[in-house]
């Protein structure tokens, strides 16, 4: 099929028409962030960098949040939010955003507001949430005008989503250019994300532009840029076409988890493009993003919706992978997978 419909679904998440929808995927592009700021491995407000366990990690920022340090207590609700070193849970990781947007941290703000926006760990509560993104706005404006590059990324964001600001497309690519300029990979991916769509969101449609920024973003491992920049080159759009390349930018992101671009690199093995064809590793690929869409059941937001087409459609292209399988081969990379996931266990 195509794949610049496709390779462009992160960066059409700001067209979206329903505000709920919305709200879910910038609430997934943070979670990149938040992993990041959690464990000191990316820009932003982050740890200091240590050979510390995460188990440790966490004994540290809960003495130190617990002592009422704002910064850690929003790292605390990044872990939580993304069950880093500790199990997974909403409702904890609302609760010490809460502590610590109390304490005026604007990414805790933004955070919780994301979370009450979408009713997650928290009762959904939009005038909250609304009151949240304004007090956010303020705080990451203030850090913007003075050169943060972080801030200047999220109030971009805030201004493409009309978060606690007046939706303003040419402010949020405004702000995403500075921070993109001093290498945030969040802003960098964003930037290239307005130049792939139609010229809607503050730029002309410019996929060389999109290529440029996405390269950028790709390079320091953001996933969604990488599996975006796959695509330009699957499709040839702003790069000369070469599957190959096109494979190697799917696979850094598939071994990070991403299911699309998991997809993405089983059909190339499919149909031979790019890549010799193999419907052996087709069927691995194909099987983990069959997986990795597979929501549980009662999920009924537009987001999870999709999910659920998704899945369907990654699943019957796994199925028609593994017709082509002997049982043997079948049994075979199944169990390959099913190491392949306890070696990637936050996939």
């Amino acid at each position: 099929m195509g794949r610049v419909g496709h390779g462009l679904e992160e960066a059409n998440h700001a067209r979206a028409k329903d505000e709920v929808m919305v709200i879910e995927r910038t609430y997934l592009k943070s979670l990149t962030f938040s992993v990041a700021v959690a464990f000191g491995i990316g820009a932003g407000p982050t740890l200091a960098q240590s050979v510390q366990s995460p188990n440790s990690q966490i004994a540290t920022l809960l003495t130190k949040a617990n002592a009422g340090d704002a910064q850690a207590q929003a790292n605390l609700g990044y872990a939580y939010e993304n069950g880093q070193g500790v199990t997974q849970d909403y409702a904890q990781a609302a609760e010490w955003f809460r502590k610590a947007a109390s304490q005026g941290n604007a990414d805790s703000q933004y955070e919780l507001g994301m979370m009450l926006a979408l009713g997650r760990g928290v009762p959904q509560d939009y005038a909250e949430s609304a009151e949240l993104y304004q007090r956010a706005a303020a705080g990451f404006h203030m850090a913007a005008e003075l050169g943060d590059a972080h801030a200047q990324g999220s109030l971009g964001t805030m201004y493409a989503f009309g978060l606690g600001v007046h939706q303003d497309y040419a402010q949020a690519t405004s702000w995403w250019r500075k921070a993109a300029e001093q290498g945030n990979a969040d802003a960098q991916f964003e930037l290239g994300s307005a130049y792939a769509v139609d010229g809607s969101e503050g730029v002309a449609q410019d996929y060389a532009q999109a290529a440029f920024w996405w390269r950028k973003a790709a390079l320091q491992g953001d996933v969604c840029a990488q599996d975006s920049l796959g695509g330009l080159y699957e499709d040839g759009n702003g790069v000369p076409q070469d599957y190959a390349q096109a494979a190697v930018w799917y696979r850094r992101a598939a071994d990070q988890g991403d299911a699309d671009a998991q997809y993405e690199l089983g059909m190339l093995y499919y149909k031979g493009n790019g890549l010799p064809r193999n419907n052996i590793e087709a069927y691995f690929w194909l099987n983990l993003a069959a997986a990795g869409t597979n929501k549980p059941a009662g999920t009924n937001t537009r987001m999870d919706q999709d999910d659920h087409e998704k899945h369907a459609n990654y699943a019957n292209s796994r199925d028609e992978a593994a017709s082509h399988l002997t049982k043997p081969q079948l049994t075979e990379v199944q169990a390959r997978a099913r190491k392949y996931l306890s070696e990637h266990p936050h996939m």
